[in-house]
């Protein structure tokens, strides 16, 4: 086994190498002086037990900032290339040919002006014509003839036409109307209605009807009406049957004649 050159400290081996059979270290101190041991390698002991973290020394003082280097001079810009020549320009294409511009069309004739036919020469305004003579007044036409009283009936007084008078009503030229409705609502149905007379009537006498309002309805629906029932007093009964969905309101006139 070599024998240690030197008495040396822990701290100034460093072992840089391990081989097999022997380690290889390095003295940090002095510097520039290397010492190599070799020897045998014995057994690796076991890992002695770490020791304690000892104190952490004070931190060191900082130096001094360096200068600051000199900064290196900008270079120079380069050259700008010159620019290069225009491109030449391709000739503009020839110009069509312009059509000619058709004739104007003949301008028609303007057609000759109407006559005018002037007054007194071409026509004259007829005279206006006399005035007609006013007709004479003609005769009273065919009417009722006025005055009576309540309850007198229109008489013949003679044989001529149109020759009549009021007079009390009796004997064979008896007289007497009566108005009175007839209502059948909203459908078609019998309806029976009473007239009242202002004088006693006998058996004997004719009773008849005629519409005095809503006589078109009546004409197509066939709306009929008759006496129903009569004694010898001052009323009787009428009978009114509206077919074909007749509805509404009807004035009726009654007139009783006869003896």
């Amino acid at each position: 086994m070599s024998l240690p050159v030197n008495v040396l400290v822990p701290s100034q081996v460093v072992v840089s190498a391990i081989t097999e059979n022997s380690y290889t270290v390095t003295v940090t101190s002095p510097t520039a002086l290397e010492v190599y041991v070799a020897a045998d390698a014995g057994p690796i002991g076991l890992t002695g037990a770490t020791g304690a973290t000892g104190p952490t020394g004070a931190t060191g003082a900082t130096g001094p900032t360096g200068e600051t280097g000199l900064t290196g001079s900008t270079g120079p810009t380069g050259l700008t290339g010159s620019t290069g020549p225009t491109g030449l320009t391709g000739p503009t294409g020839e110009t069509g040919l312009t059509g000619p511009t058709g004739s104007t069309g003949l301008t028609g004739a303007t057609g000759s002006t109407g006559y005018t036919p002037v007054k007194g020469v071409d026509y004259f305004d007829g005279a206006t014509g006399a005035t007609g003579l006013t007709g004479a007044t003609g005769p009273s036409g065919i009417g009722v003839p006025s005055g009576g009283s309540i309850n007198q009936v229109l008489s013949k007084a003679s044989a001529t036409d149109y020759d009549t008078t009021w007079a009390d009503p009796g004997g064979s030229s008896y007289i007497a109307s009566y108005d009175t409705a007839i209502d059948f609502g909203t459908n078609s149905q019998e309806v029976f209605v009473t007239v009242t007379t202002a004088a006693a009537i006998t058996t004997t006498q004719n009773i008849s009807f005629r519409f005095t309002s809503g006589i078109e309805d009546m004409a197509i629906q066939s709306i009929n009406v008759l006496e129903y029932s009569r004694s010898a007093e001052s009323s009787f009964t009428v009978l009114a049957f509206a077919p074909n969905n007749a509805c509404g309101s009807y004035n009726i006139r009654c007139t009783v004649s006869g003896t």
